[in-house]
């Protein structure tokens, strides 16, 4: 395994950092940090990362090509701060660090695991961004814009006589109150997949007047 181990900055005169490594074990002063439950792509959130041990820096842990990359915090004060670059670390051993360690050598021994349930795997890092960018694709439209498109391209009265000829009374009442006082529109939102189906329109064509109606 291969880490990537950036550092910041922390004002903590005295203190010591040692890291080892072996395998997807980090050693921090002592204490074994088991990151081996990160497979490729996987992301550990900062928060999370942090929990692990006080000397990781709020970042995410990350896995990528199987290359591990996180953050730890640089202590210093009787020294000056580091601002340089990543280091590489492809052997298993104690790892020399770009800047002298301040205090005493810190006795850990604990053992740390990484909880599976707060890892973001890559599939959901995948479902995330390409939701994101179907959002950036297709952002909200506001209701003038909405109104505006359907009225240009004569969707508008359609849209109307659909929702008129809902039979069942309460949901005609809650399908015209949610359009007509909407704030946004959202693409993806089922009453809009529901009246894209009531006009017998295609999803390109619903797509295309989107577009259109955000310019």
């Amino acid at each position: 395994m291969i880490f990537e181990i950036a550092f910041t900055p922390v004002y903590n005169p005295g203190s010591s950092l040692i890291v080892s490594v072996s395998g997807a074990v980090l050693s921090i002063n002592g204490d074994a940090i088991d990151l081996s439950p990160l497979g490729d792509g996987d992301l550990l959130p900062a928060e999370a990362a942090q929990a692990l041990h006080s000397a990781i820096a709020y970042e995410p842990i990350e896995c990528i090509d199987g290359t591990i990359r996180l953050t730890l915090a640089q202590p210093y004060g009787y020294t000056e701060a580091w601002y340089g670059p990543p280091i590489i670390v492809d052997q298993n051993g104690p790892v020399t660090l770009p800047f002298p360690s301040e205090g005493e050598p810190v006795s850990g021994g604990s053992t740390i695991s990484v909880d599976p349930n707060s890892i973001i795997t890559a599939e959901q890092r995948e479902a995330e961004a390409a939701e994101a960018a179907r959002k950036a694709e297709f952002p909200n439209l506001e209701p003038d814009q909405f109104w505006g498109v359907l009225r240009a391209t004569g969707y508008e009265q359609p849209l109307l006589d659909w929702i008129a000829g809902i039979e069942d009374p309460v949901q005609r009442a809650f399908v015209s109150a949610k359009l007509e006082f909407a704030k946004y529109f959202e693409r993806d939102h089922p009453l809009i997949e529901e009246a894209r189906l009531a006009l017998g329109l295609t999803e390109t064509e619903l797509d295309d007047l989107w577009r259109y109606a955000h310019g």
